[in-house]
């Protein structure tokens, strides 16, 4: 039994000699715990522009700090488009390939998220240390507030954008498809209109529509080809000189838009199923039968809930030929009809005035405000709550006793709390919806005001919004131009509403101009969920 227990000793004693081979004059007593400094958590670089620096102090607890000229140490860097998350199955390249200590690399990857491994390994031990950190790749156009306007005496369409690359670098980008002939031949923009999408092919879109007709627009660099035209590429049916002239997404679940509902200038509403890949714009929907020709004369807006995720695929429309509101459900007749609202919901049904604004909230659980004239000139607000497609009338104001408002020609409606913002002339109005009074006027002399917007986030799930950045959604945006400039004065403002006081305070910091005259904005979302499997 001795021998046999010397035996097995001995052969233990070889098999640990084994594992550590003789590299050089070095003590295998204790291993080292190599540590790794001066790398930032993440980074930001523009694509083909900014240099990613990397230049860590390696630190040993045996040799102390470790310099670039070490012969023991060998260093490498991979950078993964993972989608936010570290995943080894994931395609991973080397972007130090002289494997030096510290390096420079100029990105050159398309734009998104990635996580980079930064590795020190001792070559004595192949004992390795690795240090990860995020890194966005961005373009100028990566992320921030497209600003949609209209330029010079013919109104011709035209995209700013004020370029959020990071907090501490803002630009204005004018006119950036002032070299694209397919747009800068468009006149009388009408909308910009953001949304996202998990199940969307590229996760994101953007259309730029106008009186004469519109385009879907590269979501990376916003460029677009004579494919993209709207009425082209998304139209099954021809629209015999008609033009669409605002979409509006409906229904927004937890990983996607369902629908888009889009007025043409005539007056026409068409549907496609957007959670469907390849669906087109068929026929009209503004039918009371599916395949009729149109019925009736659809107004230009459409009224959809805004919670997110959505607890009904519901729109409010108005039949400005009949003068009556009308209901969508995707729910019912598959989308492809429109139908008048249950007796009792609205109240009259059949208004005997026109539509001059409605916009979709988040206010009291999915609340769509319309405001409608008389012939007499005098304006009422109806508020209509849409949560399960109930079509529910909440509120009516018969006449607005305000400053202005029967001339006022841009509105917004608070999604938080019971106001509406409006503007006439150089003029922005905030009124109490609750005590229908007047709370607060803002004047901006040398100033018309040309929209008042607050643009709500499009992420499917607000929590896939940067914390520090939900509060913005709120902001009530004051596009305006400077009275007598010949070119590039339009200039935008942020306001945010303070509960505490009831009035609108101008975020600071959040005064932009260079703009044509501004028409529309929103602001060009990312977010990095993952698609579930």
């Amino acid at each position: 039994m001795k021998k046999i227990y010397f035996l097995g000793c001995l052969f233990m004693m070889l098999a640990v000699a084994s594992c550590y081979d003789d590299k050089g004059n070095y003590s295998y007593n204790e291993i080292p715990t190599i540590s790794i400094e001066n790398i930032e958590p993440s980074y930001i670089c523009l694509r083909n522009a900014d240099l990613l620096e990397i230049t860590p102090k390696i630190t040993s607890t045996i040799e102390g700090e470790i310099t670039p000229d070490n012969p023991n140490y060998e260093y490498s860097c991979r950078i993964g488009n993972t989608g936010g998350t570290f995943d080894d199955s994931q395609m991973w390249h080397i972007i130090n390939p002289d494997s030096t200590q510290a390096f420079t690399w100029l990105p050159n990857e398309d734009t998104g998220q990635y996580i980079c491994v930064y590795t020190v390994r001792d070559k004595r031990t192949d004992v390795a240390t690795s240090y990860q950190f995020d890194l966005q790749i961005s373009s100028s156009t990566y992320e921030g507030w497209l600003v949609l306007c209209g330029e010079g005496a013919d109104n011709r369409a035209r995209l700013d954008m004020v370029s959020v690359i990071d907090e501490n670098r803002i630009q204005v980008l004018p006119d950036l498809l002032g070299n694209n002939e397919l747009v800068t031949s468009l006149h009388n923009p009408t909308q910009i209109m953001f949304d996202c999408s998990i199940y969307a092919n590229s996760r994101y879109t953007i259309y730029l529509m106008t009186e004469e007709g519109g385009y879907k627009l590269n979501t990376d660099e916003l460029t677009t080809t004579a494919a993209d035209e709207v009425v082209e590429g998304e139209f099954l049916v021809d629209l015999q000189g008609d033009i669409p002239i605002r979409i509006c997404p409906v229904g927004k679940s937890y990983f996607t838009t369902y629908a888009y509902l889009t007025v043409t200038q005539q007056g026409d509403l068409y549907y496609k199923d957007v959670s469907t890949t390849g669906s087109l714009y068929e026929f009209p929907v503004n039918v009371s039968a599916e395949g009729n020709d149109g019925e009736y004369v659809v107004a230009p807006y459409v009224g959809a809930g805004q919670n997110r995720p959505a607890d009904s695929y519901a729109a409010l429309l108005y039949d400005s030929s009949n003068q009556r509101f009308m209901g969508w459900d995707q729910e019912k007749g598959e989308g492809r009809t429109c139908f008048e609202l249950p007796a009792g919901t609205i109240d009259p049904a059949t208004t005997g005035k026109d539509l001059v604004y409605m916009e979709g909230t988040r206010f009291s659980n999915n609340t769509v405000f319309s405001i409608l004239q008389d012939a007499s000139g005098n304006r009422s607000i109806y508020g209509i709550n849409l949560s399960g497609s109930l079509f529910q009338q909440q509120s009516y104001i018969e006449s607005v006793q305000a400053e202005n408002f029967n001339q006022a020609e841009h509105f917004a409606f608070n999604s938080q709390f019971p106001y509406m913002y409006y503007s006439y002339k150089d003029k922005l109005y905030s009124y109490n919806l609750g005590t229908q009074t007047l709370q607060q006027t803002i004047s901006l002399p040398g100033e018309e005001i040309t929209m008042v917007k607050i643009d709500l986030f499009k992420a499917p799930n607000i929590l896939d919004v940067p914390e520090d950045m939900r509060a913005q959604q709120y902001y009530i945006l004051v596009g305006s131009y400077k009275t007598g400039a010949s070119e590039d004065g339009g200039i935008l403002r942020m306001y945010r509403f303070n509960n505490t006081t009831n009035q609108l305070e101008e975020v600071e910091n959040r005064k932009y101009e260079g703009f044509g005259r501004i028409v529309d904005v929103t602001y060009r979302e990312r977010f990095n969920q993952t698609i579930p499997t």
